[in-house]
């Protein structure tokens, strides 16, 4: 069955992404067999140069950088921009005094009879966007005073792989959550 020049350039933009940018692959991948290898990179680099698929794999790219950008809201999200507490009492702070950036953050608001619940994932944001990083080795961290590395640097992940784990983070973010409340059950000062 033959596809359509839609079909084929949607199918070559997902494999194109999916794979981190091997264009020859995609194209084969798109058209279902496999091609003489100079054949596909021209016709993989045709594709390339169209306008449509260009803004459509920035369009992705784009989505990614989104991504991080609402993963670090809410992993660098600090509790003062939301609450404040002066003698062991706590109060939340107007919501017209936040940034969207800090109500990015928020999972949850709740008030109850036992007073208001602020609820966001600090912890698991931090955690995904260092498994996005590759970092956290566990390692010191480096100092200017260091000698150079020794041992290989690992390779720079592909567009395709940080598009895969961002998936698999994303994932990972939706099943875990934090609750912080702001009725404390004794006084700030003594828990410090």
């Amino acid at each position: 069955m033959k596809q359509s020049g839609i079909e084929c350039r949607e199918r070559f933009l997902a494999a194109y992404i999916a794979n981190g940018g091997d264009g020859p692959a995609a194209y084969e991948e798109a058209v279902g067999r496999k091609l003489n290898a100079r054949w596909a990179s021209r016709r993989a680099f045709a594709l390339l140069r169209e306008p449509s698929v260009i803004a459509a794999i920035q369009t992705a790219l784009g989505v990614e950088a989104r991504v991080i950008e609402e993963l670090k809201a809410i992993g660098f999200a600090n509790l003062a921009d939301y609450v404040t507490w002066t003698n062991g009492e706590v109060s939340i702070k107007d919501s017209a005094s936040l940034t969207p950036r800090q109500t990015a953050a928020l999972v949850e608001i709740a008030q109850s009879r036992d007073g208001v619940r602020l609820k966001f994932d600090k912890l698991a944001a931090l955690t995904l966007l260092i498994r996005h990083f590759g970092i956290g080795s566990g390692a010191r961290p480096r100092t200017a005073i260091d000698p150079p590395d020794t041992e290989p640097q690992p390779e720079p992940l592909t567009a395709g792989e940080r598009k895969r784990r961002i998936a698999h983070l994303l994932a990972e973010a939706a099943s875990s959550d934090q609750i912080i409340s702001s009725k404390p059950k004794k006084s700030i000062d003594n828990q410090v």
